[in-house]
């Protein structure tokens, strides 16, 4: 067997004249995560030793035999060196992430969002700011996807969440794929005691060398309670949602508001209810009625891909194979036949009788003077077992990714309106809601009559002379005459002129001259004197639309000062939210004041004003 590797510096130019010769390697490739390599050289290779640096790119080659041809085990970047062994005898080790390293080092920047695009479009966009970069993507549905300052890798792998999807990287330099995979590789995994001799040609055949399985239920969860981004009262729901597959949505009343849940009824039939909280980084793009809705449905692809995966028990097989002729890639299935008993230490601790499929989550080759050795994660479901000592990017429950998306936030505004009616005369109050607005939690109208109020009180009778005299007005031609009257003005203690259309014809009327008379008149005070009367019978409009009876009215049909306190949230909702709505309150008897007092409970959000 020939093991060996081509060296390229960090712009991509290959290094030196030839190949350079490894003692061992080993690839570990990851379903949803980045893999990594490790070499080894000898450190007496004065050529291999100048070309192994950090930040050195390779690619791994080996080749069974001299008639095979050569397999490609893997791509990656060499980002840490050390060297062990003895001054006679020692080694440098080279060892750093997989091909899809180069996907992280680069940012989408800030407001980067796309609104109802497939997967494939969303991906080939994200995938194209990263030079020289691909992307062969299927599956999912139409959504809305907002990234600020995260790496290019955790925005595809966000997507591929979202979606329940998988990704990985190509089989060609510098590509990803992404889809739901599970498609089988056409590798079989037997013990030996199931191998003869003529099965050896059989490329498809690999041998299980070792095995050990866990069968692990303390994840199961079969009733999800989703929500997205938000803060209090402003937690994104499935209520806007417009899917009901594969789950159906479900809705309780729980602590006064509307709890909504998907679950696996088969679940729950083998393991009983069992509950979780979900929390998905989820928003609308923006506050219009179709972004909400595509919000609301990206969180129910995001649970119910979730719950597909939690709702069953998972187990895992840690298996080690040997003749192994083929590449495993994660995300493949490949089949387990076994039947024997499983040691450990040299005791018997298991048996196992297994036939079946299982999802490659993890695979690591390793080349050396030993031998091959492939070493397997297999999983019944498409997830990632949890491990203590690793954190698994693609592990569903792990990825908390702040900031790509705007957070909704509660907010409360509350108005007063002091307006004057009669029946002929209803009290108009605007309610303006902008498109920085997301959702109407709760709208509270406070009605509070009373009688009108006079700020004038009669005050002593007092005696005055009024001084008038008439003629005729010879500026004016009309059909009428005007008489100039001299009034007297008590702010200014003097007279002062008007004139009052009178309906007799100029001819015949004389000039007379001035003449004095006295008259009483009433001194205007100010002060406070409350009427007598108040409305009754009172009425509310919104946007026209009489809203009396849906709100249990009409109200004070004998009048008097009253209070009242109405939700009119429903109503409101009945027109489209973003916009001037205009309440009406109506009285059909009396008049008098009103005090309206508008309490509204939202959900708000920054906007796009770009």
């Amino acid at each position: 067997m020939r093991l060996w590797a081509d060296m390229y510096n960090a712009a991509g130019a290959r290094q030196g004249g030839g190949p350079v010769a490894l003692r061992s390697a080993s690839v570990t490739r990851v379903l949803d995560g980045v893999g990594s390599i490790t070499i080894t050289v000898p450190g007496t290779d004065g050529r291999a030793v100048s070309r192994l640096q950090n930040e050195s790119s390779c690619r791994i080659w080996m080749q069974p035999t001299d008639s095979a041809d050569p397999r490609e085990l893997g791509r990656g970047t060499i980002r840490r060196v050390t060297a062990s062994g003895t001054p006679s005898d020692w080694s440098l080790v080279g060892d750093g992430p997989d091909d899809l390293d180069g996907l992280t080092r680069v940012s989408t920047k800030l407001r980067r969002s796309y609104s109802g695009q497939t997967v494939s479009a969303i991906t080939t966009a994200l995938v194209a700011l990263v030079s020289g970069w691909s992307v062969s993507a299927s599956g999912g549905n139409a959504t809305d996807a907002r990234f600020d300052g995260v790496n290019v890798f955790k925005a595809l792998l966000a997507v591929c969440e979202q979606q329940g999807l998988h990704l990985r990287a190509g089989t060609s330099a510098k590509t990803i794929e992404v889809g739901a995979f599970g498609t089988a590789s056409g590798l079989r995994l037997i013990n030996p005691a199931q191998m003869h001799p003529t099965m050896d040609a059989a490329n498809e055949l690999a041998v299980i060398e070792t095995i050990s399985v866990e069968k692990n239920s303390e994840a199961v969860c079969n009733r999800l309670y989703p929500i997205g981004a938000g803060i209090g009262e402003a937690w994104q729901t499935i209520f806007e949602a417009t899917r009901n597959t594969p789950y159906i949505r479900n809705v309780v009343l729980v602590n006064g508001i509307d709890q909504h849940f998907l679950e696996d009824s088969a679940s729950i039939a083998l393991y009983g209810i069992i509950e979780k909280m979900g929390r998905f980084q989820v928003s609308p793009l923006s506050n219009s009625v179709a972004d909400v809705v595509n919000a609301a449905n990206a969180l129910y692809d995001s649970a119910a891909a979730w719950l597909t995966r939690y709702s069953v028990r998972q187990d895992v097989y840690r298996v080690t194979a040997k003749k192994v002729r083929t590449t495993v890639r994660p995300g493949d299935k490949v089949r387990v036949i076994y039947n024997g008993v499983v040691t450990r230490d040299g005791v018997v601790v298991n048996y196992l009788d297994i036939d079946d499929d299982f999802w490659v989550m993890e695979v690591t080759e390793r080349m050396g003077v030993e031998g091959a050795a492939l070493d397997l994660v297999l999983s019944t479901v498409d997830r990632h077992a949890a491990n203590g000592a690793q954190v698994v990017i693609g592990a569903l429950e792990e990825l908390q990714v702040d900031g790509v998306s705007v957070k909704p936030f509660f907010n409360m505004r509350s108005y007063v309106y002091d307006r004057l009616i009669d029946i002929f005369t209803p009290g108009v109050i605007p309610v303006r809601f902008t498109n920085a607005t997301r959702k109407l939690n709760r709208c509270l109208l406070k009605i509070k009559t009373g009688p009108f109020v006079s700020t004038v009180v009669p005050a002593v009778t007092n005696t005055r002379h009024r001084h008038s005299t008439m003629q005729t007005n010879n500026a004016y031609s009309g059909p009428y005459t005007y008489r100039n009257v001299w009034l007297y003005d008590e702010v200014r203690d003097g007279l002062v002129n008007a004139l009052l259309p009178i309906s007799e014809p100029t001819a015949g009327m004389l000039i007379q001259s001035e003449t004095e008379t006295s008259e009483d008149y009433i001194t205007i005070q100010y002060g406070l004197r409350t009427d007598t009367v108040t409305p009754s019978g009172m009425r509310v409009y919104i946007n026209n639309v009489d809203y009396t009876t849906a709100l249990g009215g009409s109200w004070f049909p004998s009048g008097g000062s009253n209070t009242v306190e109405l939700d009119i949230t429903s109503a409101i909702l009945d027109f489209t939210l973003q916009q001037e709505h205009l309440i009406e309150i109506r009285c059909t008897g009396g008049q008098g004041t009103v005090e309206a007092q508008i309490e509204v409970y939202e959900t708000i959000q920054a906007i796009d004003v770009g």
